[in-house]
């Protein structure tokens, strides 16, 4: 199957942040298709709240970790943004996290079935949450325990679990910019569209077409973020949007805010 990693690198609401409360690591080659990032914190910090979490089409298994406790959340694929709630506890905590890309969180699930409301990694993860626990709670920098993660996840991977009839319309989604109709995604994998509503709601948690529409914002706010700059009339002819007030809407949605007070926000280096 295409590495759609090459093609499709999804990013936050502030890309370039990187400090003591936030700070991505990259994978190592043979995990690059399977995994976005590993994030967290370089220290314990108190973090009362964070920015604006925007859609990034990723999935997360998060582990905090406190002077004598620990909590871990798994984190589906949102669909709009939301501000983080202030945190009233006062207590200081480091904070590590494997990021997934929108395609692979199922190659390293026992349960691969992303569309399982549920917030808890163990209840899809058993056994690769217990795993990923122990060789990152050993460790007390971001880096060592990126490192003790990559050696779980590379030995914990389930490659099969994967479905070439989703990672095909995935393809072909990325590659027109999220503007694809579902019965040309069905007919471009010769199967059913309900037959491909389903494989998608196993292995992405959500249907084909609300993945196509994240797919066309996230590449929109990539290009507005990372680029030299797009104009609205240009990005609304692009990437099939009826007209500039259907696009600065649905932007709204995603990122709370137009594309140009979203640049504003950007931490630049």
């Amino acid at each position: 199957m295409t590495d759609l990693s090459r093609i499709y690198m999804p990013i936050t609401a502030d890309p370039f942040e990187k400090s003591d409360s936030y700070t991505e690591i990259m994978p190592s080659a043979p995990l690059s298709p399977y995994i976005r990032c590993f994030w967290g914190t370089k220290r314990p910090v108190n973090q009362k709240s964070r920015g604006i979490v925007i859609p990034d089409t990723c999935m997360d298994i998060i582990f905090h970790f406190y002077e004598n406790r620990s909590t871990s959340f798994f984190c589906h694929i949102d669909e709009t943004a939301h501000s983080p709630s202030s945190n009233s506890d006062t207590a200081e905590y480091s904070t590590f996290a494997v990021r997934f890309y929108p395609w692979s969180a199922a190659a390293f699930a026992e349960y691969p079935d992303m569309s399982v409301p549920t917030d808890r990694p163990e209840d899809i993860f058993p056994k690769l949450t217990r795993r990923l626990y122990e060789a990152v709670s050993r460790e007390t920098t971001l880096t060592g325990r990126s490192k003790a993660a990559e050696a779980v996840l590379y030995d914990s991977l389930i490659p099969e679990n994967q479905s070439s009839d989703v990672m095909n319309a995935l393809y072909l989604a990325i590659i027109s910019g999220g503007n694809v109709k579902i019965s040309d995604l069905a007919a471009y994998t010769a199967i059913s569209p309900r037959t491909l509503q389903r494989k998608f709601a196993v292995q992405t948690g959500i249907s084909p077409k609300t993945l196509c529409e994240l797919v066309r914002y996230q590449l929109l706010w990539q290009e507005t973020a990372l680029g030299t700059g797009i104009s609205i009339l240009d990005a609304v002819e692009k990437y099939g949007y009826y007209d500039q007030s259907h696009l600065l809407g649905d932007f709204r949605k995603r990122h709370l805010m137009t594309p140009a007070e979203a640049v504003k926000n950007l931490h630049r280096r």
